[in-house]
């Protein structure tokens, strides 16, 4: 076998294996390369069942069984505080894409971090995933506390989910909707079965863990500008407030009645501190300086130049990229609103 040849085998182990069976005395060699092929094989083959089942994930909007939690397998979310977790606040976040894409528990526990906090943040949440596919498994939340904190117990949690149920549900809805009382109904029909899927959730945490601090917000308005503005009317408003004259003003005021019918509703349930509904509207317009604008309070108007909140702090339209003050500032809203007045106490 010339040079050019060797140089070639080197790349490929079944055929550098095929060429030493030409060789004698080269059973070691052979034995080595079959291995080394087998290994590249194993390695491949490993990499692609993460790529199909981190991809299934992102893909479902069901979310059921994504870490083990609901009725199919799947990936679990990487993180937990070795036990026993040391910190002295165990603070768990669990639902959507609020979690684990924009803008995410890393923001959690940065905010944490700069109030002199000593609290560790796990991250179970999974993009696309809904309250009714994780309901599946009532015990849903319970399972991904004793991953994130074996042998500990979280004493806060960040429920995130509701997004992807509202988005999903309402999208076919708004699409033959053409007055605001006819949109409301479609946001109640969507919101009162994902309301019964986290009181679940939640009913079934506070069993576990009947100490625990939960914290929830809605989403923001995020960017609305060039082709966000068909991206943030998937999430809510659809086609209803795409036919109106200012679509932005027609989601405002959909998010904004959303915010009343479940944060607000669940608020009205679940007494303080052991619930607490964070209202976070007009957070990500003061960021961006939006006159006006205050968390708790949205200003209405016409969409402009980053009107909602600057599409280059986004993720996908309506995710706060982290380390941007969209982000940021949606982490303080949360101190502000919650955490000071559980952690400070």
């Amino acid at each position: 076998m010339g040079t050019e040849d060797a140089a070639l085998v080197q790349t490929d182990g079944a055929y550098h294996a095929y060429e030493l069976e030409m060789q004698p005395g080269s059973e070691e060699k052979k034995s080595q390369i079959w291995k080394w092929g087998l290994g590249v094989c194993v390695i491949v083959c490993l990499a692609v069942g993460i790529y199909m089942g981190v991809n299934m994930a992102e893909d479902g909007d069901d979310g059921g069984g994504y870490g083990g939690y609901g009725d199919t397998s799947g990936v679990t979310p990487a993180g937990s505080c070795p036990a026993p977790c040391p910190a002295q606040w165990k603070v768990l976040v669990f639902g959507d894409s609020q979690g684990d894409t924009g803008p995410t528990y890393k923001a959690l526990q940065d905010v944490l971090n700069k109030h002199k906090v000593n609290a560790t943040v796990i991250n179970k949440s999974v993009g696309g995933t809904t309250a009714c596919g994780w309901s599946k498994n009532p015990d849903a939340i319970v399972s991904a506390a004793r991953d994130a904190f074996p042998g500990s117990k979280p004493d806060l949690l960040w429920y995130t989910a509701g997004g992807n149920d509202l988005a999903s549900d309402t999208k076919t809805c708004m699409e033959a909707k053409s007055s605001q009382q006819a949109a409301h109904a479609c946001v109640d029909q969507a919101t009162a079965k994902m309301m019964a899927c986290t009181e679940t959730l939640l009913k079934n945490f506070w069993k576990a863990y009947p100490d625990a601090k939960v914290g929830q917000y809605n989403y923001d308005m995020g960017c609305t500008t060039g082709e966000c503005l068909e991206g943030a009317a998937e999430f809510l408003g659809g086609q209803y407030c795409l036919s109106q004259d200012d679509p932005t003003t027609c989601m405002e005021k959909l998010l904004e009645y959303w915010q009343s019918e479940y944060v607000d509703a669940l608020q009205k349930k679940y007494p303080k501190p052991a619930y607490t509904g964070m209202n976070v509207l007009g957070t990500l317009q003061k960021a961006a300086g939006i006159s006006g604008a205050e968390t708790g309070h949205l200003v209405l108007g016409k969409a402009g130049a980053d009107w909602g909140s600057k599409c280059s702090w986004m993720i996908s339209c309506v995710h706060p990229k982290y380390g941007t003050p969209a982000a940021t500032g949606i982490a303080d809203a949360m101190w502000d609103l919650w955490l000071s007045n559980i952690v400070t106490n």
